[in-house]
């Protein structure tokens, strides 16, 4: 069956900036440059968020407030989240809607890592796993989440892996810089939860400060915690809040920029988007091993400081990658790949 119909059948307790970014940004660019009516449907309370800064191509609707699933008919409809998936499942399905469901992370293993809890976790795991089935196209972030989902679901299906990407971003190339004496500057984007590391990322640059002048800007929405994470460390740094767009006009300015993760099954599955969004801003990142395909990634393209055993900062690392040549040509030719038009090409949305 030939589709002109694309819905986007969202939880509104997703994130505002994951939101922004990953979801309404993905369905304006469709809007906008393919030949389908585009829906974003979300589910549940109203939420803010600048609809003018969209498409008029691109519609948005509450289920059940401005559009009910009855409506949703022969559409391929896009949904990322369990709940949604099997609750509107055989509504779905009964309309002749083609339903691709996008694996965002392995929630079993994050429910197990959290509670601890053998009974919940397997539960988890066999709803994962139904929606894995059921599901006409299955998407995910990344190979080693794909490869880990044949593993774990055992099934075989043509898994499509779309990354998080970087949309209306060109690579920003950076001067480099002659004397060793020259100060960097740090940033660190992202909320101050717990998994992200910005404790690690605080100590990092304290311990990098004690002997080097530089910078250290905080990019949160978590503006309170970070300052008192700051403070308790006594470590002087600025703290921005700001929205997606001003996120990527802001990164231009920073040389290096923080992404820790623990070395676990959880984050060896991720697709953190900050990686592309440093590298697309000609910010090199500072990252340790296990951090999706990207730690690999970098280590064989040479595009980024990869820690090992929580190693130091030091100057002259920095330097000479900063300094290096052949960076930009690197990066850009890794980056390629990512390419946000091209990946959306390829994209079983659209094909």
């Amino acid at each position: 069956m030939k589709y002109s119909n694309i819905v986007f059948l969202i939880s509104s307790k997703t994130s505002i900036g994951v939101l922004e970014s990953q979801v309404l940004k993905f369905a304006n660019h469709i809007a906008i440059n393919y030949d389908f009516k585009v829906k974003v449907v979300l589910c549940g309370d109203e939420i803010f968020f600048d609809k003018n800064s969209y498409s008029n191509k691109l519609e948005f609707h509450y289920l059940n407030k401005t559009i009910f699933i009855q409506e949703i008919k022969k559409c391929k409809v896009y949904i990322r989240t369990i709940d949604i998936f099997l609750k509107k499942y055989l509504q779905l399905k009964i309309q002749k809607n083609y339903l691709i469901y996008d694996f965002r992370a392995l929630l079993f293993v994050e429910s197990f890592s959290r509670r601890r809890n053998y009974l919940v976790s397997t539960l988890i795991f066999m709803l994962e796993m139904t929606t894995y089935l059921l599901a006409n196209q299955v998407c995910c972030v990344s190979e080693n989440l794909k490869n880990s989902l044949l593993k774990f679901f055992r099934l075989y299906k043509n898994i499509h892996v779309f990354p998080c990407l970087v949309s209306g971003s060109k690579l920003t190339k950076k001067s480099t810089r002659s004397s060793e004496s020259m100060d960097y500057n740090f940033v660190y984007l992202g909320s101050i939860s717990e998994w992200q590391k910005f404790d690690k990322a605080v100590n990092l640059y304290k311990d990098y400060s004690k002997n080097n002048n530089s910078s250290f800007t905080v990019i949160t929405n978590d503006k309170q915690k970070a300052l008192q994470i700051l403070k308790k460390k006594g470590v002087v740094g600025k703290i921005l809040s700001l929205n997606n767009n001003e996120v990527l006009n802001e990164l231009k300015k920073y040389d290096f920029g923080f992404l820790l993760r623990d070395v676990n099954l959880l984050n060896y599955v991720a697709s953190p988007i900050k990686y592309l969004e440093y590298l697309a801003c000609g910010v090199i990142p500072i990252m340790n091993i296990g951090i999706g395909d990207y730690s690999k990634d970098a280590l064989s393209n040479n595009i980024a400081i990869v820690l090992k055993n929580n190693k130091k900062l030091i100057k002259s690392d920095l330097s000479k990658l900063f300094n290096d040549t052949s960076y930009f040509s690197r990066v850009n030719n890794y980056y390629k790949s990512f390419d946000y038009d091209e990946n959306v090409k390829r994209h079983p949305l659209i094909n």
